[in-house]
Formats: structure tokens, C-alpha cells, sequence
């Protein structure tokens, strides 16, 4: 490595926050993956020896694996369903992704608007650990100030 450079960042870098329909769950997540999601666009325009290109974002997909050592999540996406169910208006909900890269800076990023799509419970054999999967999406992935 020359002198100067810093490491690359890596997973024990970063933490999660979950708030969801407004308590915040203790996620024991094995990595987080963030996709921006829409229509790629590509318009011929007469003469013009390329088309010109576009993206048109539509909104953010964002997965986290997990394994838990409670049953809360389970609980709160149930408790979800029934209000759902019961037609009731949701709290809001978000992840917040905090990032303390090598060279002590910090840095924070929100998935705003975030909804719970279908999430997975894996429970394995005798010696495996349990696995959830859940799967989301939000409108908006920004960054936020860093506190």
C-alpha cells in the first residue's frame, strides 16, 4: 500500500438502524445490499449517430440478511400484517445505514419511506443458525447529516 492510502472500508465499518412502524428493532444483519431500480432509456434522435441515453429511477430495492437472536422482527412484521389487515394507516418506516470509513470520517445514509416486502424465515437443521430475509423498497435513498 503506498503511503497515504487508506484501506478499503469494510462491513465491520458499517451499522444499521431499522426503525420500523416506529420502533427501532435491533437487526443482526450478515449484509445489506442497496439497488436503484427504474427504466433505462434510450431515444433515437434523427441524425444523431447515438441515441441519448437515460435513467429514469423509479426507486431504491434494498435487501438485508439477517440472523436474529430474539424473535422481535417476527413479532413486528406480524403485528404489520394485522394492521394492514385492519386497514389501519402504517407509522413510517426507515433504514439508516452509518458508514465509519477508515480514515475517521463518518458518514450516514437514510432509505426513506421505506416498505417491508416479502420477507423469508429460515430455520435450518439442528446446527445451522436462522435466516431472514427481507427484502424491500424505498422512494428515496439519501444522505443524511452525520451527528
Amino acid at each position: 500500500m503506498a503511503e497515504g492510502d487508506i484501506p478499503f472500508w469494510a462491513g465491520k465499518n458499517a451499522k444499521l438502524v431499522f426503525t420500523f412502524m416506529d420502533a427501532t428493532l435491533v437487526v443482526d444483519y450478515t449484509d445489506i445490499e442497496i439497488s436503484r431500480e427504474g427504466t433505462e432509456v434510450a431515444d433515437p434522435i434523427c441524425g444523431e449517430d447515438r441515441d441519448r441515453l437515460q435513467f429514469i429511477t423509479s426507486h431504491y430495492g434494498v435487501t438485508i440478511n439477517a440472523q436474529q437472536q430474539q424473535t422481535d422482527l417476527i413479532k413486528k412484521f406480524i403485528k404489520e400484517q394485522e394492521q394492514l389487515d385492519a386497514r389501519n394507516l402504517l407509522k413510517g418506516s426507515s433504514v439508516i445505514i452509518l458508514i465509519f470509513p477508515n480514515n475517521g470520517t463518518f458518514a450516514s445514509f437514510q432509505c426513506q419511506q421505506y416498505t417491508l416486502d416479502k420477507w423469508k424465515l429460515n430455520i435450518g437443521g439442528r446446527s445451522e443458525r436462522n435466516k431472514m430475509a427481507l427484502p424491500g423498497r424505498c422512494r428515496y435513498f439519501r444522505e443524511i447529516p452525520a451527528i
